[in-house]
């Protein structure tokens, strides 16, 4: 008896082997169609091994990958089903679950009452299975004991517990999720993303809302505090970054509107001086608009990065520090942190912190954007300067004429083509030949030369000065700045005797050539027209042999006003022309307009009618209570 016993027992455990020695062959099938990229056939075998066999997490998320790469999202909720309720009760197995949750598209259609996950062609409505899915996460999640819970379960469920609240959607991190109730699908259009909220909530005293640890997970009066919770449990550097980058998000300086931002920024004094806040206090773009927030030790992103200092995010903490008082224009603070990582980490050190500290601490110059003056005026350019207080400048008059005469035939040549191109055919593309030793032909001769002494302002802030430039005389030139031991800036300066005016016409355009400085036509004016047209190639044997995607066509022809400085120019005439580049001159005038694509519109004569009109002339622009109004 004893002997049959053994025997049975022998071939119970042959049995089992030679069953998972099956599974563990199957298995490595799955995975060798997964790395072949078979993705539908891998997700088959695991399905097979997971749903009549064993599994892991590995194996199961290795599934999910499977069916999301295979597009087989519409199967995923039914597998889902079924391995939860096989294996949900497994710590570990409902970790990866809620995580596979995570992994999924969010959207889904309809379908007679049925949902089907992802994209789906022909009828049906659309909704979001977003709050759904978290819900069900949170559900498998918290139905392990407590005994089981470990750091890697309160990770899975502090990202459940995100989902779908990062960003601009974190407002809803303030309402309490109910959990013991699956929530409806939601209507969704395939372009409206949701309410995107711009800012912090607040509470109904106008104060921001902060989310603090509670005593426990029931006690939570918030989704927040239960992320909160869910994060304490399992603090580490990591989660401590996460945190720090979550509150900085909501209330950092960088919230700041856009819009905002520039107003924000010029204020020297007073409650919404970015440079003089401490520590533990943030101007943000709360939900009701710009504030000055205090924040509490547990929600201060800075202190959260300084605790950070001592381990493995070092450097991470040091970047977020500098980057943060850089946006708080606490440049000082910025360079001290900067120098800190030059120390502590000087393999990066030159690539990247010795030039951010130089951009804080070295001499620069800008110069702002330029107008074109009128020729008879000293041009006034601003410049923007930080630390230094010496500049030395030079004014060069630049060959505008040559230029414009070897844009005109360089054009044609399809050798010289390709870099003309590049650089800018544009006459407001000169800059770009400045930069460059194509442009040193065009170069003529120094207008001015001098140098300035500056008065820098304090902390590496920057300021902006006017420069009046000593030079009336019509042309165009190259002005550059360079700061003493620091960079130089450089910008075109254009002053113009004439101004040439494109008006639309019936039939055609009409042009008008003045005195750019008192607007007297100038009669009898030579205006030199030259356009060209491209024309993709098709043929890509044709391209490759001719080295040029496109075919040009070119057309020039003169013309000269009349004694009103007007002409007309047919738009048929134009039209040949493509993009046109006119160039006025007449005795001591020149000016050029373009290049520049022409649009026509149509011209309908209309009968007004007996339309009337009323017009009224006052002597002043605004009448005061009192004062007297005549009607004549």
């Amino acid at each position: 008896m004893k002997k049959l016993f053994t025997i049975f027992i022998l071939l119970v455990i042959s049995g089992s082997l030679l069953v998972a020695a099956s599974w563990n062959a199957i298995e490595e099938d799955a995975d060798r169609e997964l790395k072949n990229n078979n993705y539908k056939d891998a997700f088959l075998l695991y399905k097979k091994v997971i749903l009549h066999g064993r599994t892991n997490p590995p194996m199961y998320l290795n599934a999910i990958k499977s069916l999301k790469k295979a597009r087989l999202e519409n199967e995923f909720d039914s597998f889902f089903a079924a391995v939860a309720k096989k294996y949900g009760k497994d710590p570990l197995m409902a970790i990866a679950l809620a995580q596979s949750k995570i992994l999924m598209p969010a959207y889904g259609y309809l379908i007679a009452g049925e949902f089907v996950r992802g994209n789906h062609r022909g009828g049906g409505e659309r909704v979001s299975c977003l709050e759904r899915d978290r819900v069900e996460a949170m559900n498998i999640l918290l139905g392990i004991p407590a005994k089981n819970r470990t750091g890697a379960y309160y990770r899975a469920l502090s990202d459940i517990l995100m989902r779908g609240r990062q960003y601009n959607q974190a407002w809803k991190l303030q309402y309490l999720t109910e959990i013991n109730k699956l929530p409806a699908y939601e209507k969704q259009n395939r372009y409206y993303r949701g309410y995107q909220a711009y800012g912090a909530p607040v509470g109904s005293d106008g104060k921001a809302i902060f989310y603090h640890v509670p005593k426990s997970f029931d006690e939570a009066v918030n989704d927040g505090e239960r992320w909160r919770f869910a994060l304490q449990k399992t603090m580490s550097d990591d989660v401590k970054l996460k945190l720090a980058a979550f509150f900085k998000s909501q209330f950092g300086v960088n919230t700041i509107a856009y819009n905002m931002r520039n107003k924000i920024q010029s204020v020297k004094t007073g409650p919404y001086a970015l440079h003089l806040l401490k520590d533990d206090e943030s101007i943000a773009k709360l939900a009701t608009g710009v504030q000055r927030v205090a924040l509490p030790i547990d929600c201060n992103y800075m202190e959260m990065y300084k605790d950070l200092l001592g381990g493995n995010y070092a450097r991470q903490a040091l970047e977020m520090l500098a980057r943060i008082y850089k946006n708080r224009r606490q440049y000082t603070r910025s360079a001290n942190v900067l120098r800190e990582l030059i120390r502590k980490f000087p393999k990066k050190a030159e690539k990247t912190y010795v030039k951010e500290l130089n951009q804080i601490t070295g001499n620069w110059v800008e110069l702002l954007g330029s107008k074109t003056y009128p020729a008879g005026v000293n041009p006034e350019v601003n410049l923007k300067f930080r630390n230094t207080s010496k500049i030395s400048c030079k004014l060069t008059k630049i060959k505008i004429e040559t230029f414009l005469a070897d844009i005109r035939k360089n054009l044609k040549d399809p050798a010289k083509r390709k870099k003309i191109l590049k650089l800018g055919y544009q006459p407001q593309q000169m800059g770009n030949w400045m930069l460059n030793k194509e442009g040193e032909p065009y170069l003529g001769e120094i207008a001015d030369e001098w140098n300035e002494n500056l008065e820098a302002a304090d902390e590496h802030f920057d300021k902006i000065i006017p420069m009046k430039l000593d030079v009336s005389k019509a042309g165009v030139y190259l002005l550059e700045v360079t700061a003493k031991n620091g960079n130089t800036s450089r910008i075109i300066v254009w002053l113009t005797n004439t101004a040439i005016v494109e008006r639309d016409a019936n039939g055609g355009k009409l042009y008008i050539v003045t005195d750019a400085l008192t607007g007297k036509a100038l009669d009898f004016c030579r205006l030199k027209f030259f356009g060209f047209k491209s024309k993709y190639i098709r043929d890509k044997s044709l391209r490759n042999k001719l080295g040029e995607r496109y075919t040009y066509t070119f057309k020039d022809f003169f013309t000269q006003t009349d004694a009103n400085g007007m002409v007309f120019i047919e738009s048929k005439k134009l039209k040949e022309c493509g993009k046109v580049m006119i160039e006025a001159s007449v005795d001591d005038h020149f000016g050029v307009l373009g290049f520049s694509s022409l649009y026509f519109r149509g011209f309908n004569s209309q009968k007004m009618g007996n339309r009337r009109k009323v017009y009224a002339i006052t002597d002043r622009p605004i009448y005061k209570p009192g004062q007297t109004v005549n009607f004549n």
